[in-house]
């Protein structure tokens, strides 16, 4: 016999166990997660302009919300070696 969850949609079945009051969960990719109308209404996704190429990019924004100490993001993700200068001249202080 095949189990239910094998056979819908892991948003479906998920929705489907949240109506009937059982404890469920699903991964979303990035692109599901930002897409997502619960996440959509909060706020989740994140435009973040990135400096090299100009462009903004959506990313993934705050799991929580705390009041006295509000996430940001203030930068796009460092570039391959970018930092590896500053870091060998400081040393790993670990």
């Amino acid at each position: 016999m095949m189990l239910l969850a094998a056979r819908l949609p892991a948003y479906e079945f998920f929705l489907g166990c949240q109506r009937r009051g059982l404890v469920a969960g699903f991964i979303a990719s990035p692109e599901e997660a930002v897409a997502d109308p619960h996440l959509v209404a909060r706020g989740f996704a994140t435009a973040v302009t990135d400096s090299y190429t100009g462009r903004t990019e959506t990313h993934l924004g705050p799991p929580y919300r705390f009041s006295r100490t509000p996430w940001s993001i203030s930068r796009s993700a460092p570039r391959i070696g970018e930092h590896t200068e500053s870091v060998l001249q400081k040393g790993w202080t670990g």
